[in-house]
């Protein structure tokens, strides 16, 4: 194969898989980044939490990391305080005491996540600020404070690197799959046409209507990931 006729097969997968390469981009120049500012301030566990906010945090779109990182910093916020609370006031130095406050703090966070999807890490946080903080050597409001720094952490540098690393807007995002399901719609038409006029087969259109319900479900994808 010539250069030129690679060069231009990479230019059409680039164009092809544009959004989703630099989506990938972004998530590992996010993880590097969290990795690199949670050794420079010797954070616990080697920066564990700070890269993992930052890599669910970076989301496909800018708005979509706004949105998820609220998220996030309110799960956080709600497990961590709330977790940290119940290891203070309830003593549990047995194995059956662990297990009471565990179900405790699970429980009431587990249903507020079941009633709002910003409380869906609550339960996640709870566990480790529990679990973690008699590993680390620190007490349930210490580890508390620690998980929100890292979270806030992972939040500002997941918000930045969207904003300036191939950013993309949902909006434009949005308008790409819209035009995406009538290209699919116009694709099929004079197939559906003559499907009235010599008898559709019910497997062609089958084929047809999956489709082009991906090419909707990508664009419900898209609008719900961009007013996250």
């Amino acid at each position: 194969m010539h250069s030129g006729a690679v060069w231009k097969w990479l230019g059409m997968q680039w164009h092809a898989y544009r959004v989703q390469l630099r989506f990938s981009v972004r998530v590992t120049v996010a993880a590097i980044s969290a990795l690199l500012i949670a050794q420079f301030f010797a954070l616990p566990l080697h920066g564990l939490w700070v890269v993992l906010t930052a890599t669910v945090i970076t989301q496909l779109s800018v708005g979509g990391s706004l949105g998820a990182g609220l998220e996030y910093v309110l799960g956080t916020l709600g497990g961590a305080i709330y977790g940290g609370l119940v290891g203070v006031l309830i003593p549990h130095t047995t194995e059956l005491a662990q297990i009471a406050v565990l179900a405790l703090s699970v429980a009431p966070l587990a249903f507020a996540a079941a009633l709002n999807p910003n409380f869906r890490v609550a339960p996640f946080s709870a566990v480790l600020v529990l679990l973690i903080s008699d590993q680390l050597g620190e007490g349930p409001i210490q580890s508390a404070l620690t998980r929100l720094l890292e979270v806030a952490f992972g939040g500002v540098i997941a918000v930045t690197v969207s904003l300036l690393v191939f950013p993309e807007r949902a909006h434009r995002l949005a308008l790409e799959a819209a035009a995406r399901v009538l290209d699919e719609m116009a694709r099929d038409l004079s197939a559906i046409l003559t499907g009235f006029l010599k008898g559709p087969v019910r497997t062609h259109l089958h084929l047809i209507q999956d489709r082009i319900g991906r090419a909707i479900a990508d664009l419900q994808s898209v609008v719900e990931r961009g007013q996250a």
